[in-house]
């Protein structure tokens, strides 16, 4: 099935707010989240409906959390200006109704919105953390070609983890960076800064691993505090988002 990443981030964020809303009412119950419709087809207008099946992993819902979920997709509505559209199925209704034309259109056409949870993201976020650490363990011992790679690492993982929020997954290098810029600068939704401290320590850690010049110390430090920088404020940004 494919995936909601080409969907516009208003789109996208209205996605996750939603999810977000749905895992604080149902903490210990696993759902999937599946746009469909003219969003997922790409010929919506501007009047379009955002269409979603939601799917619990309970065995029935009550009609009193079917009217909460239903008050919670008015909110996130008027939050996005958009119209979200959610058609909620529990266990008993996938039995009952699973062959019917809508879910086998739905799984034609559909496209599967995989946000993490908090819990998935705060996980993320150790690894970019333990390596800004390190980088200051290998500044203390004159290590300076090798701190400035830790230092730039820990800016690319939260980079990475910031992308997966929006389903977008890239390994490269040049990937990440130029998807951040896409993704999240452009929109203005991050300050241009954190794009040239993304930049700037890949070139860094290019200039250290192989060998081109001489890491000073003070190119080492300037470079941890980039590292520092980036992975608390973009950690902050994560863990608020969710």
């Amino acid at each position: 099935m494919k995936t909601v990443q080409d969907l516009s981030i208003q789109e996208r964020s209205a996605l996750a707010e939603f999810q977000q809303k749905v895992e604080e009412i149902f903490p210990e119950v696993s759902a999937q989240y599946t746009v469909f419709g003219s969003r997922a087809r790409g010929d919506a207008d501007a009047e379009s409906d955002l269409d979603l099946l939601l799917e619990l992993e309970m065995e029935r819902l009550a009609f009193s959390d079917k009217r909460t979920l239903r008050r919670l997709a008015g909110e996130v509505s008027l939050a996005h200006d958009l119209v979200l559209s959610v058609l909620t199925v529990d266990r008993a209704t996938a039995r009952e109704r699973g062959d019917f034309s809508i879910f086998t259109n739905i799984k034609e056409e559909g496209r599967r919105h995989s946000v993490m949870s908090k819990k998935e993201i705060a996980d993320l976020l150790t690894k970019p953390q333990r390596s800004v650490k390190t980088a200051e363990r290998l500044l203390q011992d004159g290590d300076y070609d090798f701190a400035v790679s830790r230092a730039y690492y820990g800016m690319f993982y939260v980079a990475q983890a910031m992308l997966l929020t929006l389903d977008v997954r890239r390994s490269k290098h040049s990937g990440v960076i130029a998807a951040f810029n896409e993704q999240f600068v452009k929109p203005g939704e991050v300050p241009s800064r954190f794009f040239h401290l993304l930049r700037d320590g890949f070139e860094d850690r290019a200039e250290g691993d192989y060998g081109i010049t001489e890491i000073s110390r003070e190119q080492a430090e300037a470079g941890i505090k980039a590292g520092q920088q980036f992975v608390e404020e973009m950690g902050k940004r994560l863990l608020e988002d969710e």
